[in-house]
């Protein structure tokens, strides 16, 4: 069986479809004043952007989660972070964050 959930596949396929609708809508512009490689290189710097910025969340996430685990007065157990709420809770603001990073990055694309 797998371990994604529905919500995460939505999630997924949201952040994909947006990155791909953004792009088209950026290439499909018929513009004299710029060339192919600066809508290229306005494509990598949004995707460059977007990785960036989820891999900052994703260090700073671990990191509390590290230190909440590793303090001296045991408030969370690694065994109740792999089940229940506190485990949906982790996956929805993974999906949260990813896609206003997707939206943040790639909010320029179109406006050419």
């Amino acid at each position: 069986m797998s371990d994604t959930t529905p919500l995460d596949l939505v999630g997924s396929i949201v952040v994909f479809g947006f990155i791909c609708f953004k792009s088209f809508q950026l290439f499909k512009k018929r513009d004299m004043k710029m060339s192919k490689s600066y809508k290229l290189e306005m494509f990598a710097n949004s995707l460059s952007r977007f990785l960036i910025s989820n891999i900052k969340f994703l260090v700073i996430l671990f990191a509390i989660i590290v230190i909440a685990i590793q303090s001296t007065t045991p408030v969370i157990d690694l065994e109740v972070l792999n089940e229940g709420p506190v485990e949906h809770f982790i996956i929805l603001l993974l999906i949260l964050v990813i896609n206003i990073n997707a939206f943040n990055a790639f909010k320029y694309c179109g406006r050419v």
